[in-house]
């Protein structure tokens, strides 16, 4: 069940052509989602600007809103944690790229778990900045055991892991 609800202010001027929509929250099931977005000519439609950004929220219940093909594709997994983002999406048709967007996703306490494996994951906290095919993230305080990387060695060579690992990750590119 999807369960949408808004308090939000709109400014439509049929004029101008023009429709601003500011100070927007949205929820979803519980995930709330403040909104600002504008499209200045209505005639043409070749011009939208959103600025987006959400409080908190639950992995758990975001994954849950996804299409059931992506979901089928975290079958099997148990992910939990925290995520809160912020974004801003161009879209103008006259130019390349015709959209453009950028942000940031702040997670924190991350757990990975695959069905049938004593193992976990987990991330203390994660800070990603995005734009066009563009990814700048920091992962820090994670901790592995082993075992949870089974699923994704080679089977051949029947390859064993054991033990517990550490780590801090940047990611740029």
């Amino acid at each position: 069940v999807l369960t949408v609800g808004a308090d939000y202010y709109m400014k439509l001027d049929l004029n101008a052509h023009t429709l601003v929509v500011s100070n927007t929250r949205i929820d979803i099931n519980g995930i709330k989602l403040n909104v600002n977005a504008g499209i200045p000519n209505l005639q043409t439609m070749a011009f939208f600007n959103a600025d987006v950004s959400s409080e908190e929220a639950d992995l758990t219940r975001l994954l849950s809103l996804l299409p059931d093909n992506i979901k089928a594709k975290t079958s099997g997994f148990s992910i939990d944690g925290k995520l809160a983002l912020k974004a801003n999406i161009k879209y103008n048709k006259n130019s390349q790229p015709i959209m453009i967007y950028d942000g940031r996703a702040d997670l924190k306490d991350l757990q990975f778990s695959k069905g049938g494996s004593s193992g976990q994951a987990t991330i203390g906290t994660a800070i990603i900045a995005f734009k066009n095919n563009y990814i700048d993230a920091d992962i820090k305080q994670g901790r592995s055991d082993l075992t949870v990387m089974k699923p994704f060695i080679p089977a051949a060579g029947n390859q064993k892991l054991s033990g517990d690992m550490q780590f801090n990750i940047a990611v740029r590119g």
